[in-house]
């Protein structure tokens, strides 16, 4: 379970670092995706830790996530 909220953490801020630096685009799907598992893993961990808020942040990260990967894919349909 510490695997799942380091590596969370890791994909969050470096997707925002990638944006924050230019290196990937907001609206890009590689972005969205890492959001997306990114919160998956600290949701696994808050869930382990009984840490509600935290899952709450990233249950809503995620679902930010999922909406915009969702308009993404159709987009390119």
């Amino acid at each position: 379970f510490e695997i799942c909220g380091y590596g969370g953490m890791l994909c969050i801020v470096g997707a925002y670092a990638a944006v924050s630096f230019g290196w990937l685009a907001a609206e890009s799907f590689t972005y969205q995706m890492v959001n997306l598992v990114g919160s998956i893993g600290n949701i696994t961990y808050y869930r382990y830790k009984r840490a509600y808020s935290g899952e709450i942040l990233d249950g809503v990260w995620a679902l930010v996530a999922l909406v915009a990967l969702i308009r993404l894919i159709s987009i390119y349909i």
